[in-house]
């Protein structure tokens, strides 16, 4: 599950503040979902639904990994030194499932042409700091199943009276015209790879518009549900799309997503 409930309290000043919190369950009550806390005072609390928080801490000298508990296939890892002081950084990741992803495609069809997949949009929290060496990612993306292209069937003309069967082409010209046409329905629907693309967009927190991160290189994985990338410049937001430059282009992708 990637949701969590916390237990907020309200400040003198009005503020929400999260407080330490734990999950607990009750015999008598397996289908509820409780939360408990220890409080010093009286005060106004409020249970929330969140996302789940991973927290990280980069030390300064030391190399490490880190993997998501929401999704494992989202990893970290970076090396010695990777920069002056220690880093912490808040990682949420909003999985994107495939019947939700396809029936989002469905419905805004015109918008979406082009677009073949996403992945989950990854939030991160972490400190002002430069990195000197940069962070390898590795980003789950959906694996949208290809669409099979029936083989069209040569037309035969049946002479009713004589029943005989008169071809319209030859053997060898009707293999001939069956290959050009399952070519030309695999390029229409996607199938052919090299028009395929990968592309990072990223946003600040607070902001709705989507930016394309052209500093970077994605590498593709063998299964394709995993993107493989090297940062050194870290996002607030970002998520990892796969499209068809047929169909849409990178700035055209920035308004869909």
């Amino acid at each position: 599950n990637h949701r969590e409930n916390v237990i907020k309290i309200r400040q003198s000043s009005g503020m929400w503040k999260s407080i330490n919190s734990k999950e607990s369950t009750f015999d008598s009550y397996k289908e509820k979902h409780f939360v408990e806390c220890q409080l010093e005072q009286s005060t106004a609390c409020a249970v929330v639904s969140r996302l789940k928080q991973d927290k990280i801490l980069i030390d300064k000298h030391s190399s490490g990994r880190f993997s998501s508990n929401v999704d494992p296939r989202l990893t970290m890892e970076w090396p010695a030194n990777v920069c002056s002081t220690n880093l912490n950084i808040n990682l949420r990741v909003l999985p994107v499932d495939l019947p939700a992803f396809t029936q989002f495609i469905k419905n805004c069809s015109s918008d979406c042409q082009g677009l073949i997949a996403v992945g989950p949009i990854i939030e991160l929290q972490f400190d002002n700091v430069s990195l000197l060496k940069p962070i390898k990612f590795t980003l789950p993306i959906l694996v949208q199943a290809k669409q099979k292209v029936a083989p069209i069937k040569p037309t035969i003309v049946v002479q009713s009276q004589t029943l005989q069967e008169t071809p319209t082409t030859t053997p060898s010209q009707q293999e001939l015209i069956l290959q050009q046409q399952q070519s030309i329905f695999k390029s229409v629907l996607g199938d052919d790879s090299n028009n395929e693309r990968l592309v990072l967009l990223f946003s600040n927190h607070n902001e709705n518009t989507w930016h394309i991160d052209s500093d970077i290189h994605l590498f593709d994985s063998k299964i394709h549900d995993i993107v493989t990338t090297n940062m050194k410049n870290l996002h607030s937001r970002m998520i990892i799309a796969r499209y068809d430059r047929q169909f849409t282009s990178a700035k055209q992708l920035q308004t869909t997503i």
